[in-house]
């Protein structure tokens, strides 16, 4: 259960996601983002977890790819999955990210979970993979994966809309999930000081756990810090941004 807990916040959309997960591009801006590479500190209660990366670029064919890669260290390794990592391709569309394919990787010692998403948008319709269990799923017009979950949210915070409500993907099952702001901090980092827009994710299957995550406006609404809050447990996994690579003047 610690494992679930701890390691799934750290690459989910609370990054998310993490995400996890979430801009002052304008939408013509965003289409010609610049590569950025970002790192991050996971922790316990102060006690050191692990590292966290991530990075977009995009590919000479226009398409974007948005990648995670989350590692535990030393004694960390006793109650944590080794390493997760995720990948996302998506396609600017009419200035919004349209999800193409999700794949993730979890390792723990020998063994493997592995999820894959392959968005069909003629037919309205996904083929989703997780562990063993693969199927086709009916989707919506608009429905993401983890990863571009987090870049349409970025582009929704910097238009200020009203609601912020996704169908998301995940292990096979299409899910809601709604983000509520809950006002602006200043957000203290190794990597600097940031003026940041403070959301918590809403999961309506449990309010045991609940994600607050603080996007940087000076760095596009990147998140700079993340905190996962498990209630049962009384745990609470902090994310903070350590090093950001590109992105430079803004």
């Amino acid at each position: 259960m610690l494992k679930k807990c701890i390691m799934g916040a750290t690459l989910t959309m609370g990054f998310a996601l993490l995400l996890m997960v979430m801009s002052m591009f304008s939408m013509s801006a965003l289409a010609s983002i610049e590569p950025f590479k970002l790192d991050y500190k996971v922790s316990l209660g102060g006690i050191s977890l692990g590292s966290a990366k991530a990075e977009l670029r995009r590919e000479r064919d226009g398409r974007y790819v948005f990648e995670k890669y989350a590692e535990a260290n030393g004694l960390a390794r006793l109650f944590l999955s080794d390493s997760i990592s995720e990948r996302a391709e998506w396609q600017l569309i009419d200035g919004h990210p349209k999800a193409m394919r999700f794949e993730s990787s979890e390792k723990d010692g020998g063994d493997y979970k592995r999820e894959l998403i392959v968005f069909d948008w003629n037919q309205n319709q996904a083929l989703t993979t997780w562990i063993d269990d693969t199927k086709q799923i009916k989707i919506p017009e608009q429905a993401f994966d983890r990863l571009t979950l987090e870049m349409r949210m970025m582009l929704d915070v910097q238009q200020r809309v009203e609601i912020y409500e996704y169908a998301l993907i995940e292990r096979g099952k299409l899910k809601m999930r709604r983000f509520v702001p809950e006002g602006s901090e200043r957000v203290e980092t190794p990597a600097g000081a940031f003026e940041a827009v403070k959301y918590r994710l809403v999961r309506k299957e449990s309010d045991r756990r609940s994600t607050l995550f603080w996007l940087a406006r000076d760095l596009g609404y990147l998140p700079v810090r993340m905190e996962h809050h498990d209630k049962k447990h009384g745990l609470v996994v902090a994310m903070v941004l350590n090093r950001i690579q590109g992105l430079e003047g803004r």
